[in-house]
């Protein structure tokens, strides 16, 4: 069994359904991703990212096998994000979730 490495972050912006939907558009070209107007799921050669647009936030959460992948797919999601975001750039905070079990 192969344990999961996880990161989250949430990027606080009023426009997380639109950027949620730009985001999976360009992904979706090179990668399986599903997505409706709030939440997607992105499946990346290093790991997968669960996306989640609310009201006020934009939260990725990622799982990859190893450190290193872990650390390839926040570094692809945060420079997509800032392309999108040229104006007003837009940044992940990433942390470990919370172990609620």
């Amino acid at each position: 069994m192969t344990i999961m490495l996880q990161s989250e972050a949430i990027v606080q912006t009023s426009e997380a359904s639109r950027l949620l939907f730009k985001l999976c558009k360009h992904f979706a070209r090179k990668i399986d991703v599903q997505f409706d107007e709030r939440q997607a799921r992105a499946c990346f050669p290093w790991g997968g990212c669960h996306m989640q647009a609310t009201a006020e936030d934009l939260v990725f959460r990622c799982q990859a096998s190893s450190e290193d992948n872990l650390q390839q797919l926040q570094t692809v999601l945060q420079a997509h994000l800032e392309l999108l975001t040229r104006k007003v750039p837009l940044t992940c905070c990433w942390s470990q979730p919370l172990d609620l079990s």
